[in-house]
């Protein structure tokens, strides 16, 4: 294992609870709502096409994956707020601007359907340069909390995991492993969230129904149905709908390829445009399925645009401390979901590791029993909180 001065880790996104038919009330809200317009809507954009990047790069065709760009996103930013020079510029560039900043946008805390925190775990001897804290202070209300990785790492590393545990409702028990911190680790960045909301009205358990894989595989699964006034939206060789959860605000958006044989990944935008059709009267028929994704991503990272900051002798971290030069050692990202009768929930986990240089009469029918793609997304600002694609929902662990 290489030494490690810094670690930096967010462990993002567990949603629970949140699949239901869907209402009109989930189109584009009205005039004095919520959306992301100006400033915002730039930021949006850059955030698609870095979901659209890392799918891309990520996606086996046809074939299952589970992801949340937006803690990938967050991770990277709360970085990038340490960088400097061509390190930055390249963050920046890949990044196009900040994650969607949803606890800003939705009330949060106990009793919310949102729940959201961050918070740094440093080394108490080591001097961290004033305005990289007030930065991670300010745009991610992120405390410091002074520990000692040179008596006992591991004493910390149960603490960061605790703290990751109760903030992610128990998903993520254990994201980091035995022997990810040594006494050479010096900071550790988390960033947490969870969001559950209950059905607006229930989907049906149907029993074992056929899904063809995309190897081309037979299996029985089981299967969940409902007919309701939902977004109905067909073009660019897909035809697409949604479940939304209590309120409006979620939805976890199903995209079906007219072409059976088809295994590109699906644009951003497009669940977008399901987000934004009209309602219609749509009978959605679609797998349980449980999935888990675990990959270390440096290698997609560099491919993406980032190199700088993966090589010892160039990235340039001073923005964080004078004392030692340090470089982005890591990347691992690892999410997973369950949809099931009585909802969704997914959560996902990344860590970055820094390391020392040195309405129809009929209704419309969506049935997905081939391989298919989904994204669980903010509906007012269509920011994607996950993103995946079911080829085999016998499957539960990729990666």
């Amino acid at each position: 294992m290489n030494r490690r001065e810094l670690l930096l880790l967010a462990a993002g996104a567990a949603l629970a609870g949140c699949a239901s038919p869907i209402v009109p009330s989930a189109r584009p809200p009205a005039s004095g709502t919520t959306t992301a317009s100006g400033a915002d809507a730039d930021a949006s954009g850059g955030f698609d096409a870095f979901c659209d990047a890392l799918m891309a790069r990520l996606a086996p065709a046809q074939g299952d994956l589970v992801l949340s760009p937006w803690s990938i996103a967050t991770v990277l930013a709360m970085v990038r707020e340490g960088a400097a020079g061509t390190t930055a510029d390249e963050l920046t560039a890949v990044l196009g601007g900040p994650p969607p900043s949803l606890d800003r946008l939705l009330p949060t805390g106990a009793g919310s359907a949102l729940e959201a925190g961050n918070a740094l775990w440093g080394q108490r001897d080591l001097t961290w340069k004033q305005p990289f804290l007030d930065r991670l202070s300010d745009s991610f209300d992120a405390p410091l909390h002074q520990s000692d990785f040179r008596a006992d790492p591991d004493a910390v590393r149960h603490e960061i995991n605790a703290w990751v545990e109760d903030r992610t409702k128990g998903k993520i028990p254990e994201l980091l492993s035995a022997g990810m911190l040594d006494v050479s680790t010096r900071l550790v960045l988390v960033n947490a969230v969870h969001f559950a909301a209950p059905w607006h009205e229930p989907l049906a358990e149907v029993g074992p129904r056929p899904f063809t894989t995309a190897a081309g595989r037979r299996v029985e699964v089981p299967t969940l149905a409902g007919t309701t006034l939902r977004p109905w939206w067909s073009g660019d060789g897909v035809s697409g709908s949604a479940i939304t959860c209590e309120g409006g605000e979620y939805a976890l958006v199903l995209v079906l390829p007219d072409d059976a044989a088809s295994g590109g990944p699906v644009p951003v935008a497009t669940f977008a445009k399901v987000l934004s059709a009209d309602p219609a009267l749509v009978a959605v028929q679609l797998p349980a399925w449980t999935l888990r994704f675990r990959q270390e991503l440096s290698a997609v990272l560099r491919q993406l645009g980032i190199p700088t900051a993966f090589d010892p002798r160039a990235a340039d971290f001073s923005g964080m401390t004078d004392q030692e030069k340090l470089f982005l050692d890591f990347v691992v990202h690892e999410a997973t979901v369950e949809v099931n009768a009585k909802g969704i929930e997914a959560a996902a986990a990344t860590a970055g590791g820094m390391a020392a240089a040195g309405a129809p009469t009929e209704p419309r029918s969506l049935v997905l029993d081939r391989p298919f793609s989904w994204a669980l997304m903010h509906a007012p600002t269509r920011t994607c909180l996950f993103l995946g694609r079911v080829g085999d929902p016998a499957r539960t662990s990729v990666g």
